[in-house]
């Protein structure tokens, strides 16, 4: 683990309480909640079985990464605008990596969008958890699995800012349990279960992810087409933010 990352995790966080009440409308661009928690909706077993199984053949590591931290410390960017990992894995199962890469964006170079990451799109793979989500009207345009090797980390960092991308609309599923590894600031640990759905604000706030566990820990995760999902689904997201947050009725 890098000294970022060391750092982080130790520290003790004051903890995090927004001020406004959750509202009905534009709940996606919420920009004062870190994430919102909807527990208990999807389950996770058979697929976190299947992607164990197949986890040669679905991942590979990211080439780029070397190049890509030699990159950054060559242009002088801001720390946590750089995302480094070690033992971290992904692969694309919807979405199209030539219309929807992500830029790594700088203060700097703003107008000249990064290729963020460069895998195999596996559309082959069916999850019964996709099942799930389309039942719950949960439409999603990008979907991936991450893994994260024992020991691998992500270092702290805001994701870009994508345009016209609102703000809740980053969705995080784990597909096992673990010791809580998402770290956000200032809220703290994020205690994540598998069968939750995580929609997190992941270009506001500064957030890193470790596994301390001795198994490789598995997340579905994508980006949710909040013109296209279900109003019930919309309510049952503001329903658990308020929930979550204790405030607003």
């Amino acid at each position: 683990m890098n000294h970022y990352t060391k750092l982080f995790h130790d520290e003790k966080f004051p903890g995090y309480q927004p001020k406004n009440p959750v509202a009905e409308d534009d709940f996606w661009n919420r920009h004062d909640l870190p994430f919102v928690e909807i527990p208990n909706v999807i389950s996770t077993t058979k697929d976190y079985l299947d992607v164990k199984q197949r986890h040669k053949e679905l991942f590979a590591p990211l080439d780029t990464q070397i190049n890509r931290e030699k990159n950054a410390e060559h242009e002088n960017r801001r720390w946590y605008f750089t995302p480094h990992s070690q033992g971290w894995e992904q692969c694309i199962v919807v979405g199209d990596r030539n219309r929807e890469t992500i830029p790594l964006i700088t203060d700097t170079d703003r107008d000249q969008p990064k290729i963020f990451f460069d895998p195999t799109p596996h559309r082959d793979v069916l999850f019964d958890v996709r099942a799930q989500i389309d039942r719950l009207g949960m439409t999603v345009k990008r979907l991936m699995i991450l893994a994260l090797h024992p020991d691998g980390y992500v270092q702290p960092h805001i994701d870009p800012k994508i345009q016209q991308v609102p703000r809740l609309s980053y969705f995080w599923i784990p597909l096992n349990d673990s010791s809580p590894s998402l770290k956000i600031w200032p809220h703290g640990y994020v205690n994540h279960r598998a069968g939750n759905i995580y929609l997190f604000n992941n270009n506001t706030w500064v957030h890193s992810v470790i596994n301390q566990d001795q198994q490789m820990r598995y997340v579905l995760t994508g980006l949710i087409d909040t013109e296209k999902c279900s109003n019930d689904f919309y309510q049952l997201a503001v329903k658990s933010a308020k929930k979550q947050w204790s405030i607003g009725t």
